[in-house]
Order: structure tokens, then sequence, then C-alpha cells
């Protein structure tokens, strides 16, 4: 289990999206989606911290997507960050890292300061991936369609 306190303690400019309740834990292949001000300084980061505990894969999946891969000894994925430059809209993105929570994990002592999508936005993300992927453990959030139509409008 890779430690994601020690991941993130360093990193640069981020903010966790769709945060997991369950978070520092995850399950072997699940994605920590993020946002990121700096996709190549993100990316660069990862791989200097990952180099020699884990093999890793990257795949550019556009200009402001990439899938980073942690792999596990029999080749399969064991976590993936999912890093995002662009999520949704630039503005979004932006607003994303200029709002960001500060959460502090730990036990009592040497806590580490995790970034997270604020609430607001958190919640838009939820109602866009339920209305545009069809991501059915979203669904409860399908009634923010309003105010996510409202708040994009302010991009045009």
């Amino acid at each position: 289990m890779i430690d994601l306190l020690k991941v993130f303690k360093d990193c640069p400019e981020y903010a966790i999206m769709k945060i997991r309740g369950t978070f520092p834990e995850y399950e072997h292949g699940q994605d920590v989606d993020i946002a990121c001000r700096d996709l190549s300084d993100t990316t660069r980061y990862l791989s200097k911290y990952f180099r020699m505990t884990h093999p890793v894969r990257i795949n550019y999946r556009s200009p402001s997507h990439v899938h980073f891969d942690v792999m596990d000894s029999n080749d399969e994925i064991n976590l993936r960050f999912d890093l995002y430059s662009e999520f949704i809209s630039p503005k979004f993105t932006e607003d994303i890292l200029d709002y960001k929570m500060k959460v502090k994990y730990g036990y009592g002592f040497g806590d580490t300061d995790i970034w997270i999508a604020d609430y607001h936005r958190d919640i838009l993300i939820k109602c866009w991936e339920y209305h545009t992927n069809g991501k059915q453990q979203y669904k409860d959030y399908a009634k923010f369609k309003e105010g996510l139509d409202v708040y994009l409008k302010q991009d045009d």
C-alpha cells in the first residue's frame, strides 16, 4: 500500500477532487483525481517520488490530462493518479485550485496537510460527472445541474 500522505506532503500545487471518505486508504487499481496548476511539474514530482520504489506508466491523454499509473509487481495498476491541468474548463480548474481547502491527516503528531477541492466545486464536479459521464455513484448530485449550468456560463 502506498502512503498517500507521504506522496502529497511535498507535491506541487494541487487539489484532490472527489476525495473518498476512506482517504488516505485506497483499493488496488483505484484512481485519485487531481487538479494541478502545472501538469509537467506534478508529473515530474511523481516520477521522482516513485522512481526507486515502483514502476510507473505515464500516458498523456491530452495536453491537459495525464494518467500516472503506479504499477505493482504483477504489472497491474496499483494506483492511478488522474492529473488534470484543465478539468471541465480552464476557469473551473483555476477556481478549484484558488479555493481549495486544507485538511489535516495524521495521528495527532506529524499531521500532513492535504489540499482538496472545496465543497461547492466538489458537488459541481460530481454533478458534471453524473450528467456527462453517467457515473451512477453521483446520481444524488444530479439536482445541482442548474447551479452547474449557471457556474459554467460564467466562462462564456
